[in-house]
């Protein structure tokens, strides 16, 4: 993530990586989930209210679930990520028409501060939702 500072707090039987790091810009640290050497800012991945802060991520079990720490509602509280499916926009555990229409309806560049929560339909989570997000929910329907 572009910061001088990144520390690893656990693994599951997938190779996936979780932990925390800090980028020089940032007053705090931000929680990471590495997949194949590839550093996911999970701040950006989660579906919490604007304003929500992830700053470390302590386990992950075999499902994926990531368990750390943050700040949500002005407090100082735990968390319980579950992934969603992939393509699934609206988190329903269903890669259907709503998913579709909400990648159609979020159209276009997504606004700041860029996150899950804040762009529903980015499902590549690349700031812009556009025909990859699109082709993505196509490909995981059902």
């Amino acid at each position: 993530l572009a910061g001088p500072i990144a520390q690893a707090t656990a693994i599951n039987e997938n190779g996936w990586i979780v932990g925390s790091g800090w980028a020089t810009a940032q007053p705090s640290t931000t929680a990471i989930l590495w997949i194949n050497d590839q550093p996911l800012n999970l701040g950006l991945l989660t579906m919490f209210e604007p304003g929500s802060e992830l700053y470390d991520a302590r386990g992950i079990n075999e499902l994926g679930q990531i368990v750390g720490e943050g700040i949500f509602d002005g407090h100082f509280r735990g968390y319980v990520l579950t992934p969603l499916r992939p393509g699934d926009v609206n988190g329903d555990d269903a890669v259907n028409i709503v998913d579709l229409l909400a990648v159609v309806g979020n159209w276009g560049a997504c606004p700041l501060p860029h996150a899950v929560a804040t762009c529903p339909g980015d499902v590549s989570v690349n700031g812009t939702v556009n025909i990859e997000d699109l082709l993505r929910v196509v490909s995981d329907w059902g």
